[in-house]
């Protein structure tokens, strides 16, 4: 593709080379003259790259690095298109090079970066995709160091900055970049060629990006050029037909742009559409690959997964790259902006694909133990997650997404909001939780959605399809009534709660008493004491829980773990009630017991 995503998180030239150069670059000999005559001079130098989506703006960029790197000391990247990104990779800076502690917070890591600006000399910042001047104006050089900025906002070339307003290419440069992207045989284009390779050039206007498109076209398809300019004339004598749709994420291009997106993504397989679908949700300059690797399990799935992925790379619509030793594939940004106003014209498209993403995420973020610190081995993982996670919120609305997906969004926010605050980044794990909580908020009974929907499946299913054995039928629905009563309890419906507990009793009774069925009439006691303590009524709740541990115990081999559960719970009780010695007694107990009950169990092992 013509413009190449930047570097990750680079804080040293040396860095900043693990991005290829892109052997395709288009002859921009006069603007990297430019840059290099302007920023070799002494003092704080800045300049402003503007120009359309897809110029080559990042490209530029990139070129400059590895034919002048060796000028500066140190060169750092900053995505500054997002805050949290931007300053993510400062204060990731600042803890490598020793000028802040893990520990410190987004404020005292932003004033030792800029006390680190103003002591040092010969370093080069990179600004990439601003779309906000008062994000960075604090960090552009005055008196140390130099800067780029690029930017598609051409209000910012303004006269107070150097400027460089890149602009699209020529006809011959634009058929130079075009051939280059074209296998030829015999020794290279003939002038025929080149001369249709310029027609071609003239009717996309020369635009880097979409050159790339074309090209790869042309490979997929094995055209002949002569076939590809008719088919562009065709599209720029019908762009009549243009859905406005499309105008919105194309305005500053070529009309033909638009309408060749459109019928380039018509032709791709449904597996090459989902993956430009889904990357439209993620950070589009570095998604790894393994995100899709952790949905796909079966080997078919993963070969089509693979084939379709090797056709977007063959169309240029998707490039691949490692980073840090890992596969990420990456798309240009205004491609994804075509993908999301795409998915936005049916509600259903949108959110099917977005809760598709979610689960992406959900499956590929780290997992740690309940109240457990993120390993230390997995932080290059929860990095990767964290980029992506900011992606998603910025997609999310309050009510898009259904509330078992909700979940699973606040299960991504608060893994990586304990990584971020393990680091110190309170400042970027902040949105994240606020986010987190407002969804919770929304589906106050979200916890137990699911229960509540497998228990009402359950006690239909009982009544609807009676058991012969009417005692037996009658256990399993006392049973699924109980389950139903604790999913209100855990969402504070108390009366719903007790309603079901009443006809879990009441179904129980029906055939025997205690002595013969414990086991059923243990666990509704239990969760009816549960449901007085919620109540604020104590005494009730240990004369229940009193009956359960009688009750559970009238079983011939009692289980050993269901009578630790029970104690621990009537300790809980007394400690309510402000008997404290002998909830201390019964909590002592309780703990021997659970001690003697794991011991022989590991010399069962």
């Amino acid at each position: 593709m013509e413009e190449t995503q930047p570097p990750d998180q680079a804080s040293a030239k040396i860095e900043v080379l693990q991005s290829p150069p892109n052997p395709h670059f288009a002859s921009r000999n006069w603007e990297l003259t430019f840059l290099d005559v302007w920023l070799s001079q002494s003092g704080g130098r800045s300049c402003v790259i503007g120009g359309l989506p897809g110029v080559g703006k990042t490209q530029l960029v990139n070129k400059y690095l590895h034919q002048f790197c060796d000028s500066y000391g140190c060169i750092i990247w900053l995505p500054a298109g997002n805050m949290d990104s931007m300053m993510s990779v400062v204060k990731t800076f600042c803890h490598r090079i020793g000028i802040a502690s893990e520990t410190s917070d987004l404020e005292t890591c932003a004033k030792a970066f800029k006390d680190w600006q103003s002591t040092n000399k010969n370093w080069l910042l990179i600004f990439d995709d601003v779309k906000d001047w008062t994000a960075i104006e604090e960090y552009l050089p005055t008196t140390h160091g130099s800067s780029l900025i690029t930017t598609r906002d051409l209000e910012f070339l303004t006269s107070g900055t150097h400027n460089l307003k890149l602009d699209s290419l020529d006809a011959i440069l634009g058929a130079e970049l075009f051939c280059g992207y074209l296998k030829w045989e015999d020794g290279g284009p003939s002038e025929d060629d080149r001369k249709i390779a310029r027609a071609v050039s003239e009717e996309l206007g020369g635009l880097p990006m979409a050159l790339a498109h074309v090209a790869g076209y042309i490979t997929k398809h094995d055209l002949s050029l002569e076939s590809m300019v008719k088919r562009l004339r065709n599209v720029r004598c019908c762009d009549h037909i243009w859905r406005e749709e499309y105008i919105l994420t194309t305005i500053p291009h070529p009309a033909s742009l638009g309408v060749l997106w459109d019928g380039f993504l018509a032709e791709l397989r449904p597996e090459g559409r989902t993956i430009l679908e889904l990357m439209a949700f993620f950070n589009a300059d570095q998604v790894p690959q393994y995100f899709w690797n952790s949905r796909i399990k079966e080997e078919p799935q993963r070969d089509v997964f693979s084939k379709a992925l090797e056709d977007l790379e063959q169309r240029e619509l998707v490039h691949r790259r490692r980073i840090d030793g890992i596969m990420h594939l990456s798309t240009h940004r205004a491609l994804q902006k075509t993908m999301l106003c795409r998915l936005r014209w049916g509600t259903r498209l949108y959110s099917c694909a977005l809760e598709y993403a979610i689960a992406m995420v959900h499956s590929a973020c780290p997992q740690c133990e309940p109240f457990g610190a993120p390993k230390q081995d997995d932080w290059l993982k929860y990095d990767r997650v964290v980029i992506q996670a900011e992606s998603l919120r910025s997609r999310v609305t309050d009510d898009c997404l259904p509330c078992v997906v909700a979940l699973q969004l606040c299960g991504v926010y608060a893994e990586v909001c304990r990584y971020l605050h393990l680091r110190g980044d309170h400042d970027t794990a902040q949105p994240l939780v606020e986010d987190g909580l407002r969804m919770c908020e929304a589906h106050p009974k979200s916890k137990r959605t699911g229960t509540f929907e497998v228990c009402n499946r359950a006690i239909a299913l009982r009544k609807e399809f009676p058991m012969e054995d009417a005692k037996i039928n009658d256990l399993w629905l006392s049973d699924a009534n109980r389950s139903l009563g604790r999913a209100f309890l855990e969402t504070s419906d108390w009366s719903s709660a007790e309603k079901q507990l009443l006809e879990t009793f009441t179904l129980l009774s029906k055939h025997s008493g205690p002595s013969l069925l414990p086991h059923g009439f243990a666990a509704a006691y239990e969760t009816l004491s549960l449901l007085r303590m919620s109540e604020q009524r104590p005494s009730e709740a240990l004369e229940l829980i009193d009956k359960a541990i009688a009750t559970a115990g009238m079983v011939q081999k009692p289980n050993a773990a269901v009578f630790l559960q029970l104690t621990f719970n009537r300790a809980m009780i007394l400690f309510n009630l402000g008997d404290f010695k002998e909830a201390w007694k019964v909590a002592k107990e309780n703990l021997r017991s659970a001690e003697a009950l794991w011991e022989r169990s590991h010399r069962a092992r």
